[in-house]
């Protein structure tokens, strides 16, 4: 893997350019909250994890993963430094990985992508609850 001032060189800060299923997720610092961005970073490793298993698109993505190089940065001139190499300008990245999901046909990540899981957890009487603290068991 390359390596530059000491950080990998990583596409989208997600993928590895060189290793097919090596993924590095939260790489990345941008001057906003970051946790829906770990979702939609997530997203990225399933469309990745999709193509490689179905094989549709997948020799596409690995060019992408490859060669693409997109100025994540949107213009905006971090110090140059090692510790702002992986700086994200914010409104940029959301709209590349719009562009990138629309161009794998895969949904925005929002407030509801996730609605079926928690109504599905709720429903399900063998998920431990939050609220209760685990049972203990003798490990005798």
């Amino acid at each position: 893997m390359e390596w530059k001032l000491g950080h990998p060189q990583l596409y989208l800060n997600v993928f590895s350019r060189e290793l097919d299923s090596l993924y590095v997720l939260g790489f990345v610092e941008f001057a906003d909250a970051a946790y829906k961005r770990f979702d939609e970073m997530a997203q990225l490793i399933m469309i990745d994890i999709n193509a490689r298993e179905t094989g549709v698109r997948k020799a596409e993505l690995t060019q992408l993963k490859r060669t693409d190089t997109p100025d994540l940065r949107g213009g905006v001139k971090y110090v140059d430094s090692a510790r702002h190499t992986n700086y994200a300008e914010r409104a940029t990245f959301m709209a590349y990985l719009a562009q990138f999901r629309d161009r794998f046909g895969w949904h925005d990540v929002d407030d509801h992508t996730y609605d079926a899981l928690r109504a599905e957890a709720q429903s399900t009487p063998s998920s431990p609850s939050l609220s209760e603290p685990p049972k203990e068991t003798s490990h005798v």
